[in-house]
């Protein structure tokens, strides 16, 4: 194995890369594409299903897998790379332990960003095995980064003197949306200029809560027909799109429920210009960039007390609460803010102000090139 020159800037980042665009494809791109590429040099091994041919036979992808392991083996094994930058999830673990085991071999500094979303499912009520399995990969990485403080605090009870470091999400910021696309958007919608625009932007289905949006949407009914809710996003899992569409011909909630599909990334300001409120009812969640991007639109979000969300909004300020599972809750809030247009205007306000603060690229990068220097320098 080569020896590994400590001036080296060549950082391989593993992780699935756009497209499609979802949470950690989009901090990754963003990574890559920010002011840190003036001093490292960013190599892609993409780990996104699209890699994969979903025509061929499990038993084809299976020696695909194969070969692809084989493939960062060779990559891992070559010693050209100062350090190795791991973007893992909790449903991914067990593949990413085996990527940092591979790495530790090699003698590869390995820092862990792991997008988590559920500590309980991770490691609370894991199996013995899994939490046994959990203690060893989390004992592998140089460093590891979390979305939010509660996992920061975890990790280092199960594992005292652990390096963990909190990073919020992020994403750069982009101008406002044209006129023109906004009208456009609005036309081909079918939504007037002065309709209460609502948005769930990302993924549709059950753990995103969209089911409670639509049992919401009849509870809003029994006070105003005067709003338009647009669910923008592909499925999350199979099925659950056909079972929202049926479930909104059910209701008989065609005119005020509008269902998209998944649209491009650089579509969502613009559904996010033509929008009063942002909402997202989640089970289980990280630091989602929905929630980020709607910010950034400064526009005001309802959203659960799940995961890292109430790091990231403060209730009165940027946005409103509510409790997961609890469609009158969804109702209450968008109608305060529906019957509001001063509440309305001042949480988009800080909604912006709140995305300028914490979630803006500038301080991000400063974070990631100061773990990033500290691992070389060791």
């Amino acid at each position: 194995m080569n020896h590994r020159n400590s001036t080296t800037k060549k950082v391989l980042v593993i992780g699935p890369i756009p497209p499609p665009y979802g949470g950690i494809a989009t901090v990754i791109d963003s990574i890559i594409n920010s002011e840190l590429r003036e001093d490292y040099s960013f190599e892609i091994f993409n780990r996104s299903e699209s890699v994969y041919d979903w025509d061929k036979s499990p038993f084809q992808n299976k020696i695909l897998k194969i070969k692809r392991a084989g493939s960062l083996l060779k990559n891992l094994w070559s010693g050209e790379y100062c350090l190795i930058h791991l973007h893992g999830s909790t449903s991914g673990f067990f593949g990413d332990t085996l990527v940092m085991l591979l790495a530790f071999v090699t003698g590869s500094k390995v820092l862990l960003h792991l997008h988590g979303t559920d500590w309980e499912s991770f490691y609370g009520s894991a199996s013995l095995i899994r939490r046994i399995y959990a203690r060893i990969g989390l004992s592998i990485p140089y460093r590891i980064v979390v979305l939010y403080e509660l996992w920061a605090r975890n990790i280092r009870e199960i594992k005292p003197g652990t390096n963990v470091r909190v990073i919020r999400n992020f994403i750069p910021d982009c101008p406002k949306p044209s006129k023109k696309s906004l009208d456009d958007l609005r036309e081909k919608l079918g939504i007037s200029d002065d309709e209460f625009v609502i948005s769930s932007i990302g993924r549709v289905g059950r753990r995103k809560g969209s089911f409670d949006i639509v049992k919401a949407t009849t509870q809003m009914l029994q006070e105003t027909k005067e709003f338009r809710i647009l669910l923008v996003g592909g499925e999350e899992n199979k099925g659950e799109m056909d079972s929202l569409k049926k479930a909104v011909e059910d209701r008989q909630l065609s005119n005020w429920i509008i269902l998209t599909d998944e649209v491009n990334v650089e579509d969502v300001p613009i559904f996010l210009g033509i929008s009063d409120v942002f909402v997202l009812p989640s089970y289980r969640e990280g630091m989602p960039m929905s929630i980020i991007e709607a910010m950034r639109s400064g526009k005001p979000v309802v959203a659960t007390t799940v995961g890292g969300i109430p790091d990231m909004i403060e209730t009165g300020v940027s946005g409103i609460l509510v409790d997961p599972g609890a469609p009158n809750e969804i109702a209450s809030a968008i109608l305060k803010l529906k019957n509001n247009e001063s509440l309305l205007r001042n949480m988009g306000i800080g909604a912006r102000k709140a995305f300028e603060a914490g979630f803006g690229t500038s301080r991000v990068v400063r974070e990631i090139r100061r773990i990033y220097e500290e691992m070389i320098t060791e």
